[in-house]
């Protein structure tokens, strides 16, 4: 519901502003933190749950491709107009409000591109996979 919710801001014309996708971020975040603790990213790595470690790995995949998409904008403006994509240090940014929460949101989607990749790379690394498993780690 809430993927449905961002989603449909996303799209709507026009698109949504750096401090708007900031709010739809930090409601996505806040989803994922109250999952259970078996079904938290970590979950996996102990060994407790190994029947669930691939729908735990997917569903991290899914929500960090979800903050890609919803971050993405301000992260393709800030490359196409070759702006500063340097991570944002609090306190010591001089940059204007809107600048500073689209650096935040740029930064936001390299950070989880790199979560998705990273989190792939080691489930594939760790076992022998499926089909069905090595469509979705693509």
């Amino acid at each position: 519901m809430i993927g449905n919710q961002a989603y449909t801001k996303v799209i709507a014309s026009p698109p949504p502003c750096a401090k708007e996708i900031i709010e739809i971020d930090t409601v996505l975040e806040r989803w994922r933190v109250g999952l259970p603790a078996w079904f938290q990213e970590g979950a996996y790595s102990a060994g407790r749950y190994p029947w669930l470690t691939f729908a735990v790995r997917k569903l991290y995949w899914r929500y960090s491709n979800l903050r890609i998409i919803f971050n993405r904008r301000p992260f393709l403006e800030r490359a196409l107009k070759n702006q500063s994509l340097d991570p944002v240090v609090t306190g010591q940014d001089e940059s204007l409000p809107a600048d500073l929460e689209e650096r935040i949101c740029a930064q936001t989607c390299l950070r989880s591109a790199s979560d998705s990749i990273w989190s792939i790379y080691d489930y594939f690394s760790e076992r022998p996979a499926s089909s069905l498993e090595w469509w979705y780690g693509l």
